[in-house]
Order: structure tokens, then C-alpha cells, then sequence
């Protein structure tokens, strides 16, 4: 293909047909070699996962994870299903038994796993139970990685401080990304930019406490410019930039932001190893351990210093 496209002078077959029949050829070929590998393996477990794409339709992600001969843990994704239409348990987890038996594994499968949506994790009625009557042996282990993620939500939400404090994080990147001007603003005085919160994504809560935390006295000044340049700004922005340099300069604001900023260091190293494919499980279950001693030890240690400061 790359010596065609090179050498071609006629015909280089980059019509939008063309491609697409060049795309399925090759996802074709692909599915063949996965099935093949899939078929020598003893056991295999499904993940699921459903997301949006930019025409916010809801796809489900299909991933099949086995050990291949050669006694590597192996995680192959399958295909995306367009599920916008039908996001039911039954529709969901036909998908599932229907791809397995093209894939001539059903049998196999001892394991699945999926977030704790409801319609997912149902004992009697969600698709792990529905998939279960296809396949006896198919435990269900919810995501760990997403546990950690709604223990870390659900600990911020029932705290009425610490749920304004990431409202305002959020807030933070929505102010600057809807404005082209305040956005300019921030790339030439902060010389960063926020990550968007996602509900589900607690490492990009990370991201963002470390990115205020390294530059909150730039993002203050930027703050104090603008409310100094009222002539230069709509009131909007400029109502919301008071309650942003009020907040920031707050007391509830600064000590949350130290203490997320001293425990989550630890929460996001344990999430990339929960999202790791080559940990194992005893390796997870130390670490998670760890992670709960460090945190316990912040809570018990370095929290009297915070507030002195």
C-alpha cells in the first residue's frame, strides 16, 4: 500500500469509497487473525463499555481478554456496537452472545465485567445475569478502576465544601474555553490550560487540582487584570471573575486544594495500575492497601501542618 500510494502517478485509490472498502478489508483481516488467536484459548472474559461519539450516539465497546499460547495476557478489542437506539439488557447482552458464538467462545467465557450502571450489573435482570444464563461459569467483577472512581465522587459529593470546590475547578476551564479572548488571555499569562472534568474520569480531577495548584498565583493576577480592565469585558465575564478570584482566594478553597493535592498523587497512581493489563490481581489488592495506609497517613499526619499553613 505505502509503494502504491508513493509510486502511483493515475490511480492512488483515495476516494472516500475506496478507503472505506480498504478499512473494512483490513478490519477484516484483522477479526480473522483474532479469531483464530481466540479459538486456541482455553478461558476469556468480556469487558464492556459504552461512550458517545461526536454525533452523540451511544457505541458499546466490545473487548475480549484471553491468554494466548504463548502465555501472554492478551486484550483484544472487537468492534464498537451503535446501541442509541436500544440501551436495554436484553438488547445488550443478545450483542454480547451473539458475538461470542461468531467467535465460537461461548463456552469459554468465566468472567465479564462493566461499570455498575444498572442495566449492566442487575443480579436478576441487568446483562451480567442475562449473559450468565448463556454461559453458567461467567462471574461478574465490576471495573475496579471505575469503583475507585465513583468512591472518589461519591466522597466529594457528600460533602456540600468539597462538591463547590470541584464546581469551581469545572468552572474554571469552562470560563476560559467558551471565550476565544479569555482563552488567548491564559495561554500568554498562565501559559497552561485546565483539562475539562468528566463525572466518571477522576484522573482528570488530578490533572486539574495539579494544574491550579502549580499556577494559582498567575491565574489570580490574570483574575485581578481583568477585573482592573472592566472596559475590555462583557458583564458576564466580569461577574464571574469576582466569584472566581473571591473563591480562590478563600480559605475552604486553598486547604482543599492542598489536601486533593497531597492525596490524589496516590488515587492516580492506583488508578493507572487498576487500568493496567499486566498487573495482576494480588499486585492490585497490595496496592490498593497502600493506597488506603497513604491516604489514612495524610489524614492522621500531614493535615495539622496543612492547616497551620
Amino acid at each position: 500500500m505505502q509503494t502504491h500510494l508513493e509510486s502511483a502517478t493515475v490511480f492512488k485509490g483515495l476516494s472516500p469509497d475506496i478507503q472505506n472498502d480498504l478499512i473494512d478489508s483490513v478490519g477484516s483481516v484483522i477479526l480473522a487473525q483474532m479469531k483464530t488467536e481466540i479459538q486456541k484459548c482455553m478461558y476469556l472474559s468480556v469487558l464492556l463499555d459504552e461512550t458517545s461519539d461526536v454525533s452523540c450516539y451511544s457505541q458499546l465497546s466490545t473487548v475480549i481478554r484471553y491468554v494466548n499460547s504463548n502465555g501472554a495476557v492478551c486484550e483484544s478489542f472487537i468492534r464498537f456496537f451503535d446501541v442509541s437506539k436500544y440501551c436495554s439488557a436484553a438488547a445488550i447482552s443478545d450483542l454480547v452472545v451473539k458475538e461470542l458464538k461468531e467467535f465460537d467462545c461461548l463456552n469459554k467465557l468465566i468472567a465479564q465485567t462493566y461499570d455498575d450502571d444498572a442495566v449492566m450489573s442487575g443480579e436478576l435482570n441487568g446483562v451480567q445475569a442475562k449473559v450468565k444464563e448463556h454461559a453458567s461459569d461467567a462471574i461478574f467483577i465490576h471495573c475496579y478502576a471505575h469503583r475507585l472512581n465513583l468512591v472518589l465522587s461519591q466522597a466529594a459529593s457528600s460533602n456540600a465544601k468539597c462538591n463547590m470546590f470541584f464546581f469551581t475547578l469545572g468552572g474554571l476551564s469552562t470560563f476560559f474555553t467558551t471565550s476565544s479572548k479569555r482563552m488567548s488571555l491564559l495561554d500568554d499569562n498562565v501559559k497552561t490550560r485546565f483539562p475539562k472534568l468528566a463525572p466518571t474520569r477522576w484522573s482528570l480531577s488530578a490533572r486539574l487540582v495539579e494544574t491550579v495548584q502549580q499556577n494559582l498565583e498567575d491565574q489570580l493576577q490574570l483574575f485581578e487584570h481583568i477585573v482592573e480592565t472592566p472596559q475590555s469585558f462583557d458583564q458576564k465575564s466580569m461577574n464571574e471573575t469576582q466569584g472566581f478570584l473571591l473563591t480562590l482566594s478563600g480559605f475552604d478553597f486553598n486547604i482543599l486544594l492542598q489536601i486533593y493535592g497531597l492525596a490524589f498523587p496516590f488515587t492516580q497512581n492506583l488508578y493507572n495500575i487498576l487500568q493496567s493489563k499486566s498487573m495482576d490481581i494480588l499486585f492490585c489488592v497490595k496496592e490498593i492497601e497502600t493506597t488506603m495506609k497513604k491516604i489514612e497517613e495524610i489524614k492522621t499526619n500531614k493535615f495539622s501542618g496543612i492547616w497551620k499553613m
